[in-house]
């Protein structure tokens, strides 16, 4: 195969060349200009346009080179197809997106930024990326160069991000127990049809590289517990969301972590004030405490009670309601958390207690986000996929295998649409894969099957490659 990827990549390598001299020829020839090779389809976005076509070239040169440089094994070739094949399904569909998306609010805000004006009340994150586009707008001087070069950088990170999601995913189950291919199946078939990443992937949100800093972060904390913290702090600055997870970090005495995030988060605040000042985490707070979404879009109880109010013309205590509902979820959720570290639910302390500890407690607070915000759209859920499939594969026996099913098939499969009361389907879907967790970690029982499918799935894999890998050497050979 390393001979068969010799050839190809030179190949590549020569049409590469080609078509960098075909756009040097147009730029240099005084008789063509780019319009005269160069068209827009009807209803095409170019900014994702020109990304897809980048990143697909850069993900064919990739694999070629890695093909070539030595013989990879069965796990490594599982999780490299697995990357490829997502990377290109949503480059494909990334080809077609039309000029819509969340990514406009963080663009705008790193104008903002920059003239020192008033942020929208629409955008509830922290100053940290619209900052680093800011960065970019300055270094390139303002102007349409500027625009493009920031609206490109966000399309490459959103698409780079759930290739990341793959790959770290991937890690992530394995530590837990599984053999990386089996893994590696389980993460693929979960992405290949989702609401929560289709939505990530259209709106081009920024949970997907959240959820990257933070596996990141639980993988390389055995290794060095100083990135791990700049991970997290990292993440905590794209969304606050990781500041809810400090509490496993202070019941296992991680404390040199603690103060390490400490200092990190406050170090990145101080960078993102250099342009604005400190006023805009101010004006974040705000506007964070008086988001109250009420669209049926959202899976929030707060979205619920709200369309309920408004459809029965009633005056609940909507406020009310939902924080009492938010701080019982909240407790419940971090009972488990401290039950699943105790119990060693999901992750053996056998080689590593102190990660091992980390993952068990993490995964429960997984659902945290949904519990406690008040607009909760299908790409939050997205922090949901990884819980999920340790429900699956841990669950003791068939007994909750439907209400594992009925949850992820209204979270992760179910249409996004708006209809009162059953739009709130999206909610009892996700309270579902809640209640899947808690009986995983409430009611431990042996059970052998997820081995034995693992086992099955490791072999049959392993024929597969070992079959295409002999298709390979001997076209190689003639």
């Amino acid at each position: 195969m390393q001979r068969w990827a010799r050839r190809a990549l030179t190949i590549f390598i020569v049409l590469t060349i080609g078509v960098l001299a075909s756009f040097l020829i147009v730029w240099l020839s005084p008789a063509v200009s780019l319009e005269d090779v160069y068209e827009l389809g009807t209803g095409t976005f170019e900014p994702p346009l020109v990304v897809s076509v980048f990143l697909l070239w850069c993900l064919v040169g990739t694999v070629l080179w890695l093909l070539s440089r030595s013989e990879l094994t069965t796990s490594t070739i599982v999780l490299l197809a697995g990357a490829v094949l997502i990377s290109l399904l949503y480059l494909e569909f990334l080809r077609e997106h039309v000029y819509f998306g969340d990514y406009q609010d963080y663009f705008r805000a790193a104008k903002t930024l920059q003239a020192g004006a008033a942020m929208s009340p629409r955008y509830v994150y922290p100053p940290f990326w619209a900052f680093l586009l800011a960065v970019i707008d300055g270094a390139l001087g303002g102007g349409m160069v500027a625009d493009r070069a920031m609206i490109l950088f966000i399309f490459i990170v959103n698409h780079l991000s759930i290739v990341g999601f793959f790959l770290l995913g991937t890690l992530f189950l394995s530590r837990c127990g599984l053999s990386r291919i089996f893994a590696a199946v389980l993460l693929f078939a979960a992405m290949l049809v989702n609401v929560s990443i289709l939505r990530n992937m259209v709106y081009v949100q920024v949970n997907l590289l959240l959820i990257d800093l933070i596996l990141a972060g639980v993988l390389v904390f055995r290794k060095s517990v100083l990135l791990s913290a700049l991970l997290f702090a990292l993440a905590t600055h794209l969304k606050v969301v990781p500041v809810l997870f400090i509490p496993v970090f202070l019941y296992r005495r991680e404390y040199r972590w603690v103060v390490y995030y400490g200092l990190f988060v406050l170090g990145i605040a101080w960078m993102t004030t250099l342009i604005g000042g400190f006023r805009y985490y101010g004006v974040f707070f705000e506007n964070l405490l008086a988001w109250r979404p009420a669209s049926l879009g959202s899976a929030s109880f707060y979205g619920f009670f709200r369309r309920t109010e408004m459809v029965m013309r009633s005056r609940l205590p909507v406020d009310a309601l939902f924080n009492v509902t938010r701080v019982i979820l909240a407790l419940w959720i971090y009972a488990l958390s401290y039950l699943s570290v105790r119990r060693e639910t999901f992750a053996a302390g056998t080689r590593d207690a102190r990660s091992a500890a980390l993952i068990n407690g993490l995964v429960p607070l997984m659902f945290i986000l949904p519990a406690v915000s008040a607009g909760v759209w299908p790409f939050h859920l997205v922090l949901l996929i990884i819980p999920a499939i340790l429900a699956l594969v841990t669950m003791r026996g068939s007994r909750r295998l439907g209400l594992w099913c009925t949850g992820y098939f209204l979270t992760f499969l179910l249409p996004v649409f708006d209809f009162y009361p059953w739009s709130y389907l999206r909610l009892v879907g996700w309270l579902a894969l809640l209640l899947a967790l808690s009986d995983v970690v409430l009611s431990p029982r042996t059970s052998r099957w997820v081995e034995r499918l693992d086992r099955v799935v490791c072999e049959a894999v392993g024929r597969v490659v070992d079959e295409v890998a002999a298709v390979f050497r001997g076209a190689a050979a003639k």
